[in-house]
């Protein structure tokens, strides 16, 4: 629907302004406000629209998700200082995001950044360089070469916001539907998606608390519903496809008067042109690289948009879980602190390991709780018995080892002493990829 509209609208002020038409057709702006004039009601529809989508987008943005009940507090001074603590706490989502492959990739950092710059960069060239051309054409083009300079432009998406008269020095600029229009026109396709570029890369580069992060998230995902720059890219297509269409069906009855008065009493007769047939006005329309540039930036935009949206949403989504499991205000005695590397970096084979092994150690979790059977392990030592000197091995069948569950699908709740990560473990952001790397090694031993 918006696209049908800015192709209209601008279909209609192009021909409707002098230095942009010939002579010939000057006075179409009559007939075209006839077919081509949008009008207040679907206006009115098309902006309830669009201020819902943008509204229900930021409520659910900022809407807290409480998936299990809050588990009972021991020590609740002391949790209440941490949570606050970690709260208050700065980070960026570029912290978080340890499960996604293009991040663990090397160079993830950078990639990231520069899928944001160059996004932006094609959309600021797309609405600079020329997107699409007009020229006359047909036998009356041929005539108005004796006469006049016939219409060949280019236009840019700033020449088309000119064209429309957003500058405000054009007739006709009170408030209506075509102002109503300009305006979305300009949002939609220029404003918004650079917007929504400069709100991503603050998400994924600068360090915010919770609440700054929760709200750049919801004023993103507004800006997201309403960044559409393939609208204009559709709307340039009809316009071209609705130019080559238009002689034939509207000006039908103008060329056949303008057949018989110019062409056949002038300009066959002056040998100005060697053939009658065809209609007697054309408009050829040709796309240029711009709109193709145009059409990769619009592509890079909505890439961009939903990788960093769903990155930030997963970050936000770590650190509630870590502050539930601080909550907890259990200690864990199974595991002690491991001195972790300051940035890990993984293979696309490690990576797809871990992914393996954690489904197999819960499908066997999953098959011994339901069978009644202990898990066993042969590589699992016993320990020393009394008159041996050395300790021996137990089969597979006699000693049970204690698989680590997954903290991130546990809930709080169900948590044992011995399944509750360390405290100092799990303020590390980098506890996730160790409590991985360990489910790893239990599945390498089943």
């Amino acid at each position: 629907v918006v696209s049908l509209l800015i192709a209209a609208f601008f279909f209609k002020e192009l021909f409707s302004k002098d230095d942009l038409t010939s002579p010939l057709f000057s006075g179409l702006d009559d007939l075209l406000v006839v077919y081509f004039y949008p009008q207040w009601p679907l206006i009115v529809v098309l902006v309830g629209w669009i201020l819902s989508t943008i509204v229900g987008n930021i409520l659910v943005g900022l809407q807290r998700d409480h998936d299990s009940p809050p588990s009972s507090i021991e020590g609740n001074l002391k949790t209440l200082r941490m949570r606050y603590k970690m709260k208050e706490h700065r980070f960026a989502s570029r912290e978080n995001t340890a499960r996604y492959l293009v991040m663990i990739a090397p160079g993830g950092n950078f990639l990231a950044l520069l899928t944001i710059l160059s996004a932006l960069g094609f959309i600021i060239a797309g609405v600079t360089m020329p997107v699409i051309e007009f020229k006359d054409a047909g036998l009356a083009a041929q005539g108005l070469l004796a006469t006049s300079k016939p219409l060949k432009a280019s236009f840019s998406v700033i020449d088309v916001i000119q064209i429309l008269g957003f500058d405000g020095t054009q007739e006709g600029d009170q408030i209506g539907p075509g102002l109503v229009l300009k305006f979305f026109f300009v949002g939609i396709a220029v404003v918004a998606p650079a917007v929504l570029q400069l709100f991503l890369l603050l998400l994924y580069a600068a360090p915010l608390t919770m609440g700054e992060q929760r709200k750049f998230y919801a004023f993103a995902q507004g800006l997201r519903s309403w960044s559409a720059p393939e609208v204009l890219c559709l709307a340039l297509l009809i316009l071209k496809l609705t130019i080559a269409i238009f002689p034939e069906l509207a000006l039908r009855v103008f060329c056949k008067d303008i057949n018989e008065l110019l062409i056949d009493r002038y300009l066959l007769p002056l040998a100005l042109i060697q053939e009658s047939d065809g209609f007697c006005y054309q408009i050829e329309s040709k796309i240029l690289v711009g709109y193709y540039v145009l059409v990769f930036g619009s592509f890079s935009c909505a890439f961009s948009a939903s990788l960093f949206c769903s990155m930030t949403r997963a970050a936000m989504e770590d650190r509630e879980a870590v502050l539930q499991l601080e909550k907890a205000g259990l200690k864990n005695e199974m595991y002690k602190p491991r001195n972790l590397p300051p940035k890990v970096r993984l293979g696309l084979f490690t990576w797809v390991m871990r992914k393996y092994a954690r489904k197999c150690v819960k499908s066997n979790l999953l098959k011994n709780a339901r069978s009644g059977k202990p898990m066993t392990s042969r590589s699992k030592r016993s320990g020393s018995r009394k008159g041996s000197k050395s300790p021996k091995r137990k089969g597979s069948k006699d000693t049970p080892i204690n698989t680590p569950k997954s903290y991130l699908n546990s809930p709080v709740d169900t948590l044992s002493p011995a399944d509750t990560p360390n405290p100092i473990l799990s303020s590390n952001p980098m506890f996730g990829i160790g409590k991985a790397s360990m489910e790893l090694e239990a599945a390498f031993e089943l």
